[in-house]
């Protein structure tokens, strides 16, 4: 079926508003991981190694994920990324 202007328009931003939810959902979900310390437990040396190895992120992904994490627990600071995280 294709789509008017409009509801292509719709249909995308309910698509990024839902894959907002997801992305907090997980990031929520990886810090209490790394509250933790489940890798550990997992066999995983890092947060950054299980990210990669279980979840079959790629290593940017991985990295991007963590420097999320890392930015939104800390409110006013500049923060930098750190994969062993």
């Amino acid at each position: 079926k294709c789509l008017t202007d409009l509801e292509l328009l719709n249909k995308l931003q309910r698509i990024f508003i839902y894959e907002k939810k997801c992305g907090d959902a997980i990031l929520l979900g990886l810090k209490e991981i790394k509250a933790r310390r489940l890798f550990l437990s997992a066999g995983y040396s890092s947060l950054f190694e299980m990210l990669v190895k279980y979840y079959k992120l790629s290593e940017s992904m991985a990295y991007r994920s963590a420097w999320r994490m890392t930015r939104r627990s800390t409110a006013n600071s500049v923060a930098t990324p750190n994969p062993a995280i």
